[in-house]
C-alpha cells in the first residue's frame, strides 16, 4: 500500500525524458495487473488512483502523444480499469474508477469497446456511479456520435418513460437528474427532442410530489434546457411562468425557490422574454424585491439581482396600472351563455325470445341459443335488485364463453359493459370473484377483448391499491391479458408501472406473496417488457440480497431473469445482476442452485461479454467449493472462445425448451377446452311432464315450474344448460327460456314421446282458468312457427279458441285464418270480424263482408250479426227489416232490429216495436227486451 500510496503523491514533471525511459509505464502496467484485483479494498482503491494519475501524466506528456507504446500502455490500462470500474465489488473502487475518466482519456475512452463497458457502467447499482457514467458518455458524444447516439436515445427514452410511468418519488427525482446530466453533456442530441422532453417535465411541476427533490430536479433539468435551444421552449413560457411564480411564493421550501429562481433566469435569458413577464403578472416584481428585502442566503439575494437584470426595466406608471392602482377604462365584453347539450341516451329495447329470433332469422337454433341465453342473463345482471343473483348469471356466462370458445366473440359486446359495471359497484368479496371471472373469459376471447382495455385497466388501477386484498386476483388478470394480447400488451404496460414498482419495492403482504404473484406474471410478460427492463429489473434484482426478503421470493426472483432471458437483452444491465447473484453465492447456500442457473443463463445471452465477469464469480465459486458442470462448461467454451457443440448446445438449452412447454401448458389450460353438446335424458323430460297430481291450479302452475326447470337441465345445448342452477332459485328465468329450452329438447326426442309432449301439453290447455299456462303455450306456438323445428303439431282450432278465451287476439286471429282457409264456415268467418273488431281492424272485418257477398255460396250467406259487429247499424236494421218481413214473429230479428234503433237512437221506432212485440213474448224474451225498452 505504501508503495501504490508513495507513486500517487508523485508530482512528475511535464519532461520527455521521464517517459522515453517507459519506467512509470511498467509501473502502472504492474500496477495494473497486481493491484488492481487485490483483496484488500484499500489497495484496490490506491490502485486506481495511481494508475489513473499516472496515466494522465502520460497521456498529456508532449514526448508521449506520437508514441506507439504509450498509446499501447494507455490503452491496456484504461481497459483494466474500465473493468474494476463494472466488475469490483466494492461501490467505492467502482466510483472512484468512473471519477478518474476526466477529459484527458476521452481519445480513448471513446472507442467502442470502452464505450460498451461505460453504457454498462451507466447501469450500475448505485446512482452516483450511473451519473458519473452518463456524464462520461454524454461528453463522448461528440467524439463517437455513431456508436453512441443510438444508444444514449434509448436512454432518453428510458428516463422520460421512467418519470412518466414509474410512479415512485425516488426514481422520479433520479431519472430527472440523470436526464439533467443528459442535457447538459450531450446537448445535440437533446436539442431534437425538446418538444417530447417538455411535454414530460412541464406536467410534472403541476402534481402534488410529496417529494421536494423531484421538483427540484425537474426544475433543474428544465433550466439547462433551456440553454440548449431557447426557441423551442418560448411556447412554453407562459405555462413555465405561471408554475414558477407560484413556486416563488411558496415558503414552505425555500430550497424549491431557490431553485425556481434559478430556472426562471435561465428561461428568460435563453428566450429574451423580458418585461412581458412583469405585464402578465404583476406581482412578479414585488416577489423580487421582497427577496431582496428578506432573504438571508447570499447565492439567492445574487440570483435575485441576476433575474432582475435580465427581466429588464419596467416603467413605474406601467407597473403602477399594472397593479390596479391607476383606473383605466376597460372594454365591457359580452357575456356568452353556454348551454349545456346532454345527449340523450336511447332507452334500451329488450326483445322478447320470439323477437330475437326473428331478428336472428339468418343464424342457426345452435348460435340463437347462447344469444337469448346471454341477453337474459345480462337483463339480470343489470337489475340491482337481483344482486343475490349476480354470483350465478357471471358464472352461468362464463360457462356459456367457454362452452362456445372462439365462437363467444360476437357476444363480448352484450356482456362486457354490463360486467364491467358489477364490477365497480360490487362489495369485495364479489368483486375478488368477478374479476377472476373476467381472467378467464380473456382467456377465451384473447385478443378480442381489446376493445375494453381501456375501461379494463382503469378498473385494475383503480382497486390495485398496495393493500388491498385482491392484489393476487389483479395481478392474475393482467397475466391472462398479456397473454391473450401477446405484442399488443406493451402499449398497456405503462398504465401498470406504478403498481409493479410499488410491489417490488413495498409489498407488505404475508411472506410478500403478492410479489411471488408479480413475478411469476412479469415471466410471462417476455419481450413486452423490452422498453420498461430498466424499471422492473433493479427492484427484481434489489430482492436477491435483500435481508428482509423470504427465500422462496429470492428464488422466484432469480427464476424470473433466468426465464426472461429467453427473451430480453441483458447485456447493459449485466453488471447490476451479477454483483447481486455473486453476493447471494457468498451469504446464502440455499439460493447457490438457482444462482448458478441464473448465471447460465446470463453466460449463454452474453457470450464473450461475459469473460470480464468471470474472475468475480470464480472467486466466490472457489471460495464455497460449489459444483456447476454447466456453468463451467460454458465458461472454458468463453475463455477458450470456442463454440458449442451441436449436442452440448442441446445439453444446455434442454431445460429452456422443458420449461417453455411448461409455461404454455399454464397458459393453456383446459378450462378454456369448448364443449358442443350435451346430453338430453329423454326418460328424464317425460317424467317432468307427465307428473300424477294435476287437479288445482297449484298444482298445474308447480307442474309448468318444474317443467321449465327440467327443460334446461336436459338441454342439449351447454348455454341453455348453463341457466339451470339459477333457474332454480330466480324463478323468472326459465320463463324467459322456456321456448328456446322447449325447442333444445324437442328435436332429442322420439316421434312417440313427441305425441305424447303434444297431449300433455293439450291436456294442459285444457284447464280452465289458468291464463298463465294458457299464455305460455300459446307463445311457444307461435315460437316454433318461426323456427325450423315447428310448427308445434297442436290443434289450431284449440289453439284459437284458447287465444280468443285469454284475449289473445292477435294469436287468435292467426289460428281463426287458418281455419278459415281449411274451412269457410259462417261460424268462422263471424270469430273473423269479431276479432278484427277487437284489434280495431275495422277495413279487414268489412273486407271479410265484402269478401262473403262476392263469392255467391249457398252455404256462405251474409249475416246481420256481422253488420253490427262492424258497427254498421243502418245496413244491420235494413237487413233485419228484411228478414223480418218473412218472418215478422222471430224474436232474435226482433232483438236485432231494437239493438240497431238502440244504437241509432231511434227512440220512437224503438219505443214502437216493443210496444208492439211484448205481448208476444215469453218472460225471458221480455227480460231480454226490458233494458231497451226502459231506455225508448
Amino acid at each position: 500500500i505504501e508503495a501504490i500510496s508513495c507513486g500517487s503523491e508523485l508530482r512528475l514533471p511535464d519532461t520527455p525524458d521521464m517517459w522515453d525511459g517507459h519506467s512509470l509505464l511498467q509501473f502502472v502496467r504492474r500496477c495494473a495487473e497486481h493491484f488492481l484485483n487485490s483483496e484488500q479494498q484499500e489497495v484496490r482503491l490506491e490502485a486506481v488512483r495511481t494508475c489513473s494519475r499516472l496515466l494522465r501524466l502520460a497521456v498529456e506528456s508532449s514526448s508521449s502523444r506520437h508514441s506507439h507504446t504509450v498509446t499501447a500502455t494507455v490503452s491496456e490500462v484504461l481497459g483494466k480499469l474500465l473493468v474494476v470500474g463494472i466488475t469490483d465489488t466494492d461501490p467505492e473502487v467502482r466510483y472512484w474508477v468512473m471519477a478518474s475518466l476526466d477529459e484527458s482519456f476521452d481519445n480513448h475512452l471513446a472507442q467502442a469497446e470502452n464505450l460498451s463497458a461505460l453504457f454498462v457502467a451507466m447501469n450500475d447499482e448505485t446512482f452516483e456511479i450511473r451519473e458519473m457514467a452518463l456524464c462520461t458518455i454524454g461528453r463522448l458524444s461528440s467524439l463517437n456520435p455513431a456508436y453512441v447516439m443510438p444508444s444514449l436515445r434509448k436512454t432518453l427514452i428510458q428516463f422520460l418513460t421512467e418519470l412518466e410511468h414509474s410512479g415512485m418519488g425516488r426514481n422520479k427525482e433520479q431519472s430527472a437528474r440523470m436526464l439533467d446530466h443528459l442535457v447538459v453533456n450531450a446537448p445535440r442530441l437533446i436539442r431534437n427532442y425538446m418538444e417530447p422532453i417538455l411535454k414530460v417535465l412541464v406536467p410534472k411541476l403541476k402534481e402534488s410530489e410529496p417529494n421536494p427533490g423531484v421538483v427540484i430536479s425537474v426544475l433543474t433539468a428544465i433550466g439547462d434546457l433551456a440553454e440548449v435551444n431557447g426557441v423551442k421552449i418560448q411556447p412554453w413560457m407562459g405555462e413555465l411562468l405561471a408554475i414558477l411564480l407560484e413556486m416563488l411564493g411558496d415558503a414552505s421550501s425555500p430550497e424549491k425557490r431557490g431553485v425556481a429562481l434559478w430556472a426562471l433566469g435561465q428561461l428568460v435569458g435563453a428566450t429574451g422574454f423580458v418585461v412581458r413577464p412583469y405585464n402578465q403578472y404583476p406581482a412578479l416584481l414585488d416577489t423580487l424585491i421582497n427577496f431582496l428585502k428578506t432573504e438571508q442566503q447570499p447565492i439567492i439575494r445574487r440570483e435575485t439581482i441576476r433575474v432582475l437584470g435580465l427581466l429588464g426595466a419596467l416603467d413605474p406608471y406601467k407597473h403602477k396600472m399594472n397593479l390596479g392602482q391607476i383606473d383605466t377604462q376597460v372594454d365591457s365584453t359580452a357575456l356568452l351563455s353556454m348551454t349545456d347539450l346532454k345527449s340523450e341516451a336511447e332507452a334500451s329495447h329488450e326483445l322478447t325470445t320470439s323477437e330475437m329470433l326473428v331478428n336472428m332469422s339468418s343464424c342457426s337454433l345452435e348460435e340463437y341459443y347462447p344469444a337469448i341465453a346471454i341477453a337474459t342473463l345480462m337483463r339480470i345482471i343489470r337489475d340491482p335488485t337481483l344482486s343475490q343473483h349476480h354470483t350465478m348469471v357471471v358464472q352461468a356466462v362464463t360457462f356459456i364463453f367457454k362452452s362456445l370458445g372462439i365462437k363467444c366473440v360476437p357476444y363480448i359486446s352484450q356482456v362486457m359493459p354490463s360486467f364491467l359495471n358489477v364490477i365497480r359497484t360490487a362489495d369485495v368479496n364479489f368483486r375478488e370473484f368477478l374479476f377472476q371471472q373476467l381472467a378467464l373469459l380473456i382467456a377465451i376471447v384473447k385478443q378480442h377483448i381489446r376493445n375494453y382495455l381501456d375501461d379494463i385497466f382503469q378498473l385494475i388501477k383503480e382497486f390495485w391499491t398496495i393493500n388491498s386484498p385482491i392484489q393476487s386476483t389483479l395481478i392474475l388478470l393482467v397475466e391472462h391479458i398479456a397473454v391473450a394480447l401477446g405484442a399488443e400488451f406493451k402499449i398497456f404496460l405503462p398504465q401498470l408501472m406504478p403498481q409493479i414498482l410499488r410491489v417490488l419495492t413495498h409489498d407488505t403482504s404475508k411472506d410478500r406473496t403478492v410479489t411471488v404473484k408479480l413475478l411469476m406474471a412479469l415471466q410471462k410478460f417476455g419481450s413486452n417488457l423490452d422498453e420498461y427492463l430498466h424499471l422492473v429489473l433493479p427492484p427484481i434484482v434489489k430482492l436477491f440480497d435483500a435481508t428482509d426478503c423470504p427465500v422462496v421470493v429470492t428464488r422466484v426472483g432469480m427464476e424470473t431473469i433466468d426465464q426472461l432471458s429467453d427473451t430480453l437483452d441483458f447485456t447493459d444491465f449485466a453488471s447490476r445482476i451479477i454483483h447481486p447473484l455473486v453476493r447471494s453465492l457468498d451469504v446464502c447456500p440455499e439460493l447457490r442452485s438457482t444462482a448458478m442457473e441464473t448465471l447460465c443463463a446470463l453466460v449463454l445471452q452474453l457470450g464473450r461479454k461475459y469473460k470480464i465477469f468471470v474472475p468475480l464469480v470464480s472467486k466466490v465459486i472457489t471460495k464455497h467449493r460449489i459444483s456447476s458442470p454447466r456453468y463451467e462448461l460454458l465458461t472454458t467454451k468463453i475463455l477458450t472462445e470456442s463454440t458449442i457443440a451441436a449436442e452440448e448446445d442441446f445439453l444446455l438449452t434442454r431445460h429452456k425448451l422443458t420449461r417453455s412447454k411448461i409455461r404454455d401448458a399454464a397458459l393453456n389450460p383446459t378450462e378454456t377446452t369448448t364443449i358442443k353438446r350435451m346430453h338430453t335424458s329423454a326418460l328424464n323430460l317425460q317424467k317432468a311432464w307427465t307428473a300424477t297430481r294435476r287437479v288445482s291450479k297449484d298444482d298445474w302452475l308447480e307442474w309448468l315450474r318444474r317443467l321449465s326447470i327440467d327443460f334446461l337441465k336436459e338441454s342439449p345445448s351447454p348455454a341453455l344448460r348453463s341457466c339451470w342452477a339459477l333457474a332454480q332459485t330466480y324463478s323468472q328465468l326459465p320463463r324467459d327460456l322456456f321456448n328456446a329450452a322447449f325447442v333444445s329438447c324437442w328435436a332429442e326426442l322420439t316421434d312417440a314421446l313427441q305425441q305424447e309432449l303434444i297431449r300433455t301439453l293439450e291436456q294442459a290447455l285444457m284447464v280452465p282458468d289458468l291464463p298463465e299456462i294458457t299464455q305460455t303455450i300459446l307463445n311457444l306456438a307461435e315460437f316454433m312457427d318461426h323456427c325450423d323445428k315447428g310448427p308445434l303439431p297442436l290443434d289450431p282450432q284449440l289453439l284459437g279458441e284458447r287465444a280468443m278465451h285469454c284475449r289473445a287476439y292477435a294469436k287468435a286471429l292467426h289460428y281463426k285464418e287458418e281455419e278459415f282457409h281449411k274451412a269457410r264456415t259462417s261460424q268462422v268467418l263471424e270469430s273473423l270480424i269479431s276479432i278484427n273488431n277487437k284489434l280495431q281492424q275495422k277495413e279487414a272485418a268489412a273486407g271479410l263482408v265484402e269478401y262473403v257477398m262476392s263469392h255467391q255460396d249457398e252455404h256462405l250467406k251474409v249475416q246481420e250479426r256481422w253488420y253490427e259487429k262492424l258497427h254498421n247499424w243502418e245496413k244491420a236494421l235494413q237487413s233485419y227489416k228484411d228478414r223480418l218481413a218473412e218472418n215478422p214473429h222471430d224474436i232474435e230479428l226482433v232483438l236485432g232490429q231494437m239493438r240497431c234503433m238502440e244504437a241509432l237512437g231511434d227512440w220512437g221506432q224503438l219505443h214502437s216495436t216493443a210496444s208492439g212485440h211484448w205481448t208476444e213474448l215469453t218472460d225471458a224474451g221480455r227480460e231480454r227486451m226490458s233494458r231497451m225498452a226502459a231506455a225508448a
